[in-house]
């Protein structure tokens, strides 16, 4: 990927439909409030999306519920 920021969603169904527009989205929960309160910083860009330079996996809750998920 082109990109140099990871791109934060503050919801479950934002994140869907703006990873589902380049192929089959995965949606990773991350744990901001413990990234940002180990200082870690977050800029806030357009239409409610956020983004970080990087995400250790110790943030990483683990992939979100996925309620439309194929079975």
């Amino acid at each position: 990927m082109s990109r140099a920021k990871v791109h934060l969603s503050p919801t479950y169904g934002m994140a869907y439909f703006v990873g589902g527009r380049h192929g089959m989205p995965v949606v990773l929960e991350i744990n901001t409030a413990a990234m940002a309160s180990d200082g870690y910083v977050f800029y806030k860009i357009t239409n409610d999306v956020w983004q970080t330079d990087y995400i250790p996996q110790k943030y990483i809750k683990g992939i979100a519920d996925l309620p439309y998920a194929a079975k």
